[in-house]
């Protein structure tokens, strides 16, 4: 088998030389040697598998908002996380979200519950998954991830 069929394999929605124009909000950008359109965990988990089998580098798009990608494209496998990672759960005060869900998604539906906090990312431009990794924020308030000692 060839890598190609091996990520396949892995996730059936892999698209080779992708161009990432398509998925900025720039509409700029080459292609991606292999572009994954991720819906499940168990995909995720195969297909990093499989990348670290081939000594393949990955890079994660969220939204694209903000991005600016070379006309020369991103070598390796790009991977969009879909389906079930843009899942938003409310249980009382608490929310679940997945790293795909939009920020002015889960800040409008956190505000429709009369969930106080979210307020500064409804103009935010991109993904909770994205937004974690940048400190996605505004002047009112910001994401970022916290490791206790």
């Amino acid at each position: 088998m060839s890598l190609l069929d091996d990520l396949r394999t892995a996730c059936p929605a892999i698209i080779p030389q992708e161009s990432l124009s398509r998925h900025t909000s720039l509409a700029i950008g080459g292609p991606a040697d292999y572009y994954a359109e991720v819906m499940t965990a168990g995909e995720l988990m195969a297909l990093r598998k499989t990348a670290h089998q081939y000594s393949l580098p990955v890079f994660f798009l969220g939204a694209g908002s903000n991005l600016l990608v070379s006309d020369k494209g991103i070598r390796g496998l790009v991977i969009h996380l879909n389906g079930e990672f843009r899942r938003i759960e409310f249980r009382d005060n608490l929310v679940r979200v997945g790293a795909a869900a939009m920020m002015p998604t889960v800040a409008r539906q956190a505000a429709e519950r009369g969930l106080s906090g979210l307020e500064p990312l409804i103009g935010v431009p991109g993904t909770i998954g994205g937004g974690l990794v940048m400190n996605a924020g505004t002047r009112a308030g910001w994401l970022g991830m916290w490791f206790p000692p």
